[in-house]
């Protein structure tokens, strides 16, 4: 239960940060999101698959910054 609340948190602020940079960039007025619900998967699956994999290295900064960030690539990418 909590991986699905983390997905639509996520995707939710994701959906605002995207509203808030079209806006602020004053680019095209699209429909941001999904076609009912203003989510953007994308952020809900990123973040879900950041804080699966940086588990294992809570404790290893260094560690955490770069598995987060090949995560966080990898999600983007696929």
């Amino acid at each position: 239960m909590l991986w699905f609340w983390s997905f639509i948190v996520y995707s939710f602020a994701g959906f605002l940060l995207e509203v808030a940079f079209a806006r602020l960039a004053g680019g095209r007025a699209d429909r941001k999101g999904l076609l009912v619900l203003p989510l953007c998967p994308v952020y809900g699956a990123g973040a879900c698959l950041v804080l699966a994999l940086t588990a294992p290295v809570r404790g290893e900064p260094p560690a955490v910054f770069l598995v987060g960030g090949l995560a966080a690539t990898a999600a983007e990418y696929l």
